[in-house]
C-alpha cells in the first residue's frame, strides 16, 4: 500500500503539487563547485515570487539551494564568488546589528572538520571571493547537515532569503551500516527535505517575539541593493493570510509518497530564522508512527524512539521513519501532519509556529519494518555519559553558562557585557578547555519554555539556540 502525505502546507494554496528533489551535486576526490552569490528570482509556483540573494551552483540557480554531498575520507573545495552589485562595505570591529547586507561568508552544520576550514570569520566583500576547502575524516558519520551564509550583519537576510541548502554526508566505504539500516538509507523513496521559511507578510510579528519578515529586514538597511518586487499571485495570501508560510524543497503542500506497511525515512533540515517547529500527525484513528533514527546527523541510541511529535528548532534536523499501516479494505485515507502550538500553553507566551497540513493514503504491497540495531559511531561521538574523569567548569573555574538577551546592559555572558560579532580583545575569552579532558558546565538563559513560559530554559533557546563554534 502507498502512502502520500503532504508536509507544513495551507491546503488552499498549492495542494497537491508533485514533491521535487532538491538538485543534488557531489563534491569529492577535491572536486572544486562553483557557488556564485547572485541577484536572483525566487519563485513559488501559484503562490508568490520575489527578488533576493541566490545561490548559483555550477552554472544553475534554484530555489532551495542546490543540495552538496561529501564522502568521509574526501576533500572538497566550495569555491564562493560574490556577484552581488552592492559597494563594498566598511565593517567595524565587533558590530553585530543590521549592516552590510551584501558581505556573505559560508558555514555549515554538522560538519567534524576544522574551524580553519569551516571559517565563521570570512567575509567575502561584492566582487571578491573565497575558496572554502573542507577535509572530512575518514571516520566521519553518515549525516543530514545543511548550509547556509553567515556573515553576522546579514544572515538572516540572506539565509532566509535563499542561501540555505542541505549538505549530506556519506559514509567511507568501510563503513558499513547494518542491514536494516541500509534499506532504509540507501533505497529511501523520499528526497531529503528542506523546510524554508518565507516570512514575505508585512512589518514585524505582533506576539511577543516580534519577528523580523523578510520584508521588514530589507528595510533595516540603510541601502536596498536588492529590492524585494514582492509579487503574489493571490490577494488570498498563504496562512491565514499572514503571508508568512513554510515550504518544503519549494513547494506548497508538496505530495510526498509513504509506503503502506514499511518504513519511509524522512530526512529533514529545519532552514528556519527565530521559530521552532513542532509537527505531529493528526491521526485520530492512529495509523502512522513516527521513530527518530538521527538526530542533527547522529544515530539515536537503540531502542530507536518512537515519537508522537517532531521537534525542530532553527537550524536542527531530524531523521525520522513514518510506518503506516491501513485497515483492511482500506485503500485510500487523509491525514493532516500539523505544525502547531501547545494547547495548554498560552499561544501567545509561545515560539512556536502554527501551520497545518495534509497526507493523503493511496494503496501499494510492501513491507519493511522500522530498523531496531544500533549504527556504528565513530570515536569523536563516544558517549561521556559514564566519563570517570569529569571536571566540573574550566580551567579559568567557570561552572555554568548564562547567556542574557537585551536589558539595560544589552547582551551578556555570565552579566559581562558581550562586544559583538568580530571582538578581538584579550577579555573575548570566557573559559578556557584543554584537549583530551572532559569538562561539565551548565547551560541557562533568561528565555522562556513553550511548555513553562515561567520557568528558565536553555540559553538560547528563544531566538538562537545554543551551540559552540569551535
Amino acid at each position: 500500500m502507498r502512502v502520500v502525505f503532504g508536509l507544513l502546507l495551507l491546503c488552499s494554496l498549492g495542494e497537491g503539487a508533485a514533491l521535487p528533489m532538491v538538485r543534488e551535486v557531489t563534491c569529492t576526490a577535491g572536486k572544486t563547485i562553483l557557488m556564485e552569490v547572485e541577484e536572483g528570482n525566487v519563485a513559488v509556483d501559484g503562490v508568490v515570487q520575489f527578488q533576493s540573494r541566490v545561490y548559483r551552483v555550477d552554472g544553475e540557480i534554484t530555489f532551495p539551494a542546490a543540495t552538496i554531498r561529501m564522502q568521509a575520507g574526501e576533500v572538497c573545495n566550495l569555491r564562493v564568488v560574490n556577484k552581488l552589485k552592492g559597494p563594498q562595505c566598511t565593517m567595524v570591529d565587533g558590530q553585530n546589528g543590521f549592516h552590510c547586507p551584501d558581505i556573505t561568508s559560508l558555514h555549515t552544520h554538522g560538519l567534524h572538520v576544522s574551524p580553519q576550514e569551516d571559517n565563521i570569520d570570512t567575509h567575502i566583500q561584492p566582487g571578491q571571493e573565497h575558496t572554502y576547502t573542507y577535509t572530512v575524516p575518514g571516520d566521519h558519520l553518515m549525516g543530514t547537515h545543511w548550509y547556509h551564509a553567515h556573515h553576522h550583519g546579514s544572515t538572516s537576510l540572506q539565509a532566509l532569503g535563499g542561501l540555505a541548502g542541505i549538505l549530506l554526508v556519506d559514509p567511507a566505504p568501510s563503513y558499513t551500516l547494518p542491514l536494516d539500516l541500509q534499506r532504509l538509507y540507501n533505497f529511501a523513496s523520499v528526497p531529503p527535505l528542506i523546510l524554508n521559511y518565507l516570512a514575505l507578510g508585512k512589518g514585524r510579528g505582533n506576539d511577543r517575539w516580534k519577528h523580523n519578515t523578510h520584508t521588514s529586514l530589507v528595510d533595516l538597511y540603510k541601502d536596498v541593493t536588492v529590492p524585494l518586487n514582492l509579487k503574489w499571485a493571490s490577494t488570498t495570501l498563504p496562512n491565514k493570510g499572514t503571508g508568512n508560510f513554510y515550504v518544503v524543497n519549494g513547494v506548497l503542500s508538496p505530495d510526498v509518497e509513504v509506503i503502506d506497511g514499511d518504513a519511509t525515512l524522512l530526512r529533514m533540515v529545519h532552514a528556519g530564522d527565530g521559530f521552532h517547529l513542532t509537527m505531529e500527525l493528526d491521526d485520530p484513528e492512529g495509523l502512522c508512527t513516527m521513530t527518530l533514527m538521527a538526530r542533527d546527523g547522529v544515530f539515536q541510541p537503540t531502542p530507536y524512539l518512537q515519537i508522537p511529535t517532531i521537534v525542530l528548532i532553527q537550524g536542527t534536523r531530524a531523521d525520522v521513519a513514518v510506518l503506516c499501516n491501513l485497515p483492511a479494505g482500506v485503500y485510500r485515507r487523509t491525514v493532516n501532519m500539523v505544525a502547531t502550538k501547545t494547547p495548554s500553553v498560552n499561544p501567545a507566551k509561545q515560539n512556536t509556529f502554527s501551520q497545518a497540513s495534509m497526507m493523503k493514503l493511496q494503496v501499494t504491497s510492501s513491507s519493511a519494518p522500522v530498523p531496531t540495531t544500533a549504527a556504528p559511531l565513530p570515536a569523536y561521538l563516544t558517549s561521556l555519559m559514564d566519563e570517570a574523569n569529569v571536571q566540573v567548569g574550566g580551567v579559568r573555574g567557570v561552572q555554568s553558562i548564562v547567556l542574557k538577551k537585551g536589558g539595560t546592559s544589552g547582551n551578556s555572558i555570565n552579566g559581562m557585557s558581550w562586544p559583538g560579532w568580530g571582538y578581538n580583545g584579550t577579555d573575548k575569552y570566557t573559559e578556557e578547555f584543554c584537549l583530551d579532558q572532559t569538562y561539565e558546565l551548565t547551560l541557562g538563559g533568561n528565555g522562556k519554555d513553550r511548555h513553562n513560559p515561567d520557568g528558565p530554559i536553555l540559553s538560547g533557546e528563544s531566538f538562537h539556540p545554543y551551540h559552540q563554534h569551535v
